[in-house]
């Protein structure tokens, strides 16, 4: 019972603070964003457009996937849910199939495996309170990835919340970049397209989970 209340009360502070987590990550979006003055071409190269094709109205979800480890990478759980086949892209319009390894739904995270090469990006510690954090991302339809800055806004149980301006559908499942060597600090999760913020589900929350041994979802 306590913690239905506590559910409640989290769901509560939601409802005030105008968030909603994103369920269907699709549509176009008009894209306004701040590019980052740290050359981040080499960031760009970890992170990919993610297509999920399924059979139903909607179709198709625009999220992003971003490397971290060799061919093993990271994105929002409800960006692959029961999915017919999932594909990235890069931005030289490359395309890989990927598998779905493991499903992590309590904390709405996935790990795809893909024959891609690139490196994968660096993790570091969570975020502070006001820290400023980059957003490389899917702006969704447009199979491009943009870079947003926003700052940490505050914390709700165990995420934080970010105010990134001009965020678009295909957001989640992006990195959050932290610190003045841009570590990965958390992963976006969902967002509100009514006041710009964004939860970001922090790194310590997920960073051990990736070293458990992984079996493929049937």
């Amino acid at each position: 019972m306590g913690r239905i209340k506590a559910w409640a009360t989290s769901l509560v502070v939601l409802v005030l603070l105008g968030f909603s987590l994103v369920a269907q990550d699709t549509g176009i979006g008009v894209v306004q964003y701040e590019a980052a003055a740290y050359p981040i071409a080499d960031l760009r190269r970890s992170v990919f457009v993610l297509h999920a094709v399924y059979d139903g109205p909607e179709r198709e979800r625009h999220c992003t996937a971003f490397v971290v480890a060799e061919q093993r990478l990271l994105t929002a759980a409800h960006c692959v849910k029961d999915n017919l086949g999932v594909h990235i892209l890069d931005e030289g319009g490359n395309q890989w199939e990927v598998q779905v390894v493991r499903v992590w739904a309590e904390l709405d995270i996935a790990e795809l495996r893909s024959d891609v090469a690139t490196p994968s990006l660096q993790l570091g510690v969570d975020p502070v309170e006001d820290a400023e954090v980059l957003a490389l991302s899917n702006s969704g339809g447009h199979d491009m990835i943009f870079s947003l800055r926003g700052r940490v806004a505050g914390k709700l149980d165990q995420y934080f919340v970010a105010q990134m301006f001009g965020q678009t559908p295909g957001f989640s499942g992006g990195p959050a970049l932290c610190g003045a060597d841009y570590r990965v600090c958390g992963i976006f999760l969902g967002y509100s397209p009514r006041n710009d913020l964004t939860m970001v589900l922090p790194v310590s929350a997920w960073r051990d989970v990736l070293q458990e041994p992984s079996a493929i979802v049937k």
